[in-house]
């Protein structure tokens, strides 16, 4: 009885990994038309050293992502080819690195030399990479999200620099 369970599943299952492997497991970064993207990320030429970038194809077909390096860089392996939307996106600051930002803006002395951040450590390099987002406009921070709109080449290495104090209408 259960050897010829057996042979029954196997005869199900064969056709049906034969089946998902011609036409895929849903939707991968291949499954639409690509190009690479990359590009350096500033605010009045103040190298952007941390953040997220994304990218989604105009018809909301084709989705991909990157992070923004050290160096203000970014690479998008896949992007959707054809009219997309570029996404930019930032962290939370630090308690201490917020309240430096804000004393410097009023005026107000700064904090104490000191302050426990809550949750995990943060290294050196991620605090370093976050000073690089203390003086943006706070309402830069506050959106948090930010579009813009361009054109990726299908097979071609494409550049989309995002100088945010160009493309940002404030």
């Amino acid at each position: 009885m259960v050897l010829k369970s057996l042979r029954r599943a196997s005869r199900l299952i064969l056709p049906a990994t034969l089946l998902a492997a011609v036409l895929g497991c849903g939707a991968s970064a291949s499954s639409f038309p690509a190009g690479k993207l990359s590009g350096k990320v500033a605010y009045k030429k103040q190298t952007i050293k941390i953040g997220n970038v994304s990218v989604t194809g105009a018809d909301g077909k084709g989705m991909a992502q990157g992070v923004i390096n050290a160096d203000g860089t970014y690479y998008i392996d896949k992007a959707p080819a054809g009219k997309v939307k570029i996404r930019i996106s930032f962290p939370d600051l630090p308690d201490d690195l917020k309240q430096k930002r804000d004393g410097a803006a009023t005026g107000a002395p700064p904090p104490p030399a000191k302050q426990s951040l809550p949750g995990p450590e943060l290294s050196p390099e991620h605090l370093e990479r976050m000073k690089s987002i203390v003086n943006l406009p706070a309402k830069i921070l506050q959106t948090n999200d930010y579009e813009f709109n361009t054109e990726v080449k299908e097979g071609q290495a494409n550049t989309f620099d995002l100088l945010l104090d160009k493309l940002l209408p404030f």
